[in-house]
């Protein structure tokens, strides 16, 4: 449950930079061998900047997104410590996840869909 109280203050975090999302998981994820956990989201769209600050594009970036102000994201990849700190009640200031989202490269993603 550690890593959905991470999604949470991610979604906070972007809903206070002006962004209007809601993250909801699909259950499905995928564990790297950096230690990050890839975890599936129903795809929603963020502002691809913040006070002037441009967010790293997310990786892959979905091709309709080149040369618009918004991400389409249906990845989030967060670090296991990162899910041990909240599991042990240390969670991140709001500005350390704000800090993350603007210079976290791969943070973000986007996957097609198998059809």
């Amino acid at each position: 449950m550690s890593q959905s109280a991470v999604l949470k203050h991610i979604e906070k975090i972007l809903n206070n930079m002006g962004n209007s999302v809601h993250i909801s998981t699909t259950g499905n994820f995928t564990n790297s061998e950096n230690g990050d956990i890839s975890i599936e989201i129903k795809p929603i769209n963020i502002s691809s900047s913040f006070n002037e600050f441009l967010l790293p594009i997310p990786k892959p970036q979905n091709k309709i997104d080149i040369d618009t102000n918004t991400y389409s994201i249906n990845r989030v990849r967060i670090s296991t410590s990162m899910i041990d700190d909240y599991s042990k009640k240390y969670p991140y200031s709001d500005g350390d996840i704000l800090e993350i989202i603007l210079h976290k490269e791969f943070l973000f993603g986007w996957y097609n869909p198998i059809a």
